[in-house]
């Protein structure tokens, strides 16, 4: 009995979630579009900064010597 009303609790958790995602998803591209708008960079150098950030923490992040007890921000 609790097996049946943990997965209809899911479900309906699952179905009223399903409502929102387009919400979730259009902030998501207009907050990205207002930051690029205010940004003085153009977008083809935003991309390779967030390509270079992105290296830089790969390669932190999968050095042994710092690990996952270094954040940079």
């Amino acid at each position: 009995m609790k097996t049946l009303l943990f997965i209809c609790l899911l479900l309906a958790v699952c179905f009223s979630l399903y409502g929102c995602a387009p919400v979730i998803v259009a902030g998501t591209v207009a907050g990205a579009g207002v930051t690029v708008a205010a940004d003085r960079r153009s977008p083809d150098k935003i991309i390779e900064d967030e390509a270079i950030e992105i290296q830089a923490t790969d390669y932190i992040y999968s050095n042994p010597k710092f690990g996952k007890e270094v954040h940079v921000s």
